[in-house]
């Protein structure tokens, strides 16, 4: 039985793909650089940038930078209704740069916030593009024939992220695909 678990356990993670999210050591677990559902939460204005470049004897060593404005408007109030919700939006810049490789990401997240006793809960998702440039890289194939798997010049792709917050007073709780 323990070998059927191991075996099953090694293949269940070989064929799993995944991507990171940017990591930034000063704001990794602020819930706005990852769900779109948190904009506006708890500031009605904001712009936040974090950045690094982590110098290690390379030559092209790695950098970072983030940029982020939220918002949010009381649209209950601003349609004369009895209803207690809000909407939330703002505008993410993100451009990394790890060797030859480097990539922007640029997305627009909304959200639907409604108040549930004194907590609220929120909905949204992200519109947004992916820009990578593999043009420094270099690679180094193994034969004379281009290999299709690995990636050669830019590419642009469009991307969709969305997520669920809830979030009080004193705690926050959200999942979100990104």
């Amino acid at each position: 039985m323990k070998n059927v678990f191991t075996a099953l356990l090694v293949f269940t993670f070989a064929s799993v793909q995944a991507q990171q999210d940017p990591n930034f050591v000063s704001e990794g677990f602020s819930p706005f650089w990852n769900n779109p559902a948190s904009f506006g939460s708890w500031n009605r204005f904001s712009v936040n940038a974090v950045g690094s470049i982590q110098p290690n004897g390379f030559s092209q060593p790695p950098q970072r930078l983030m940029t982020n404005f939220e918002f949010a408007i009381p649209a209950g109030e601003l349609m004369n209704t009895n209803s207690l919700f809000e909407i939330g939006g703002g505008v993410n810049f993100i451009a990394t740069s790890h060797g030859g490789v480097r990539q922007q990401i640029f997305q627009v997240p909304l959200n639907y916030q409604i108040q549930v006793k004194n907590s609220a809960l929120s909905f949204g998702f992200s519109p947004g593009f992916r820009r990578l440039d593999f043009s420094d890289v270099g690679w180094i194939t193994p034969s004379p024939t281009p290999d299709p798997l690995i990636p050669d010049g830019k590419q642009a792709t469009f991307q969709l992220d969305a997520g669920i917050f809830w979030y009080g007073e004193r705690f926050y709780l959200g999942m979100s695909s990104t």
